[in-house]
């Protein structure tokens, strides 16, 4: 049991390390991931590469090839209107869940990620008030009190990710006008968490899409 769960360990491990890369653009899209050069670099046998490389694969991150190689995926303009498409909808449901199902403790948490993203674009660090916004879709998830639902949402998380960070949101803009786009951004937040306090069972997807 010990060597499963050993095994295991090894494949999670390697999987967020090449998820990690793939997200943060080290990897960038387009770029060839062979199961035995990165069993070198990473110091592990090609078992947990290859499980990494196809747990990414369900995550659309990359695209497996024949012969024990993969390709970091590249989202054409139709996909990214699916990925979008497909959120707003799971999004919308999820929002309407967590109001009916809302706590007081839920709330402080999404209060929580909301500052610590005002705070980090106030601190001009853009990763860290990408991760805020991630996290306060991932709390609202929570909330939402579906298991499936957060099943199908983690499907989509990582792709997402890459989309926003492809997007560069905040990225090549003067100060100010970051300023002005953080503001504009908590605004929206702010709305949320009132709407969900209020439990408005009737939050449409389009009031809450990002």
């Amino acid at each position: 049991m010990e060597r499963t769960n050993g095994a295991a360990s090894e494949v999670e491990r390697v999987t967020d390390l090449l998820r990690a890369e793939v997200l943060d653009g080290s990897r960038p899209p387009g770029s060839k991931l062979v199961e035995r050069d990165l069993a070198e670099e990473l110091g592990v046998s090609r078992v947990p590469v290859r499980d990494a490389l196809k747990a990414l694969a369900a995550e659309g991150l990359v695209t497996l090839r024949p012969r024990t190689w993969a390709v970091v995926s590249e989202f054409s303009a139709e996909d990214i209107a699916d990925l979008t498409e497909v959120r707003q909808a799971l999004e919308g449901l999820a929002f309407r869940l967590a109001a009916q199902r809302r706590t007081e403790e839920g709330l402080t948490r999404l209060r929580a990620v909301v500052d610590d993203e005002a705070a980090a674009a106030h601190r001009d660090d853009a990763a860290r008030a990408r991760r805020s916004a991630a996290a306060f879709h991932e709390v609202v998830f929570d909330l939402a009190g579906n298991r499936l639902l957060s099943e199908v949402e983690a499907l989509t998380r990582s792709r997402m990710r890459r989309f926003h960070r492809g997007r560069g949101r905040g990225r090549g803009q003067s100060p100010p006008r970051r300023e002005a786009s953080w503001a504009s951004r908590r605004a929206v937040l702010e709305v949320r968490c009132a709407a969900l306090r209020r439990s408005t069972a009737s939050t449409s997807p389009a009031a809450i899409a990002s």
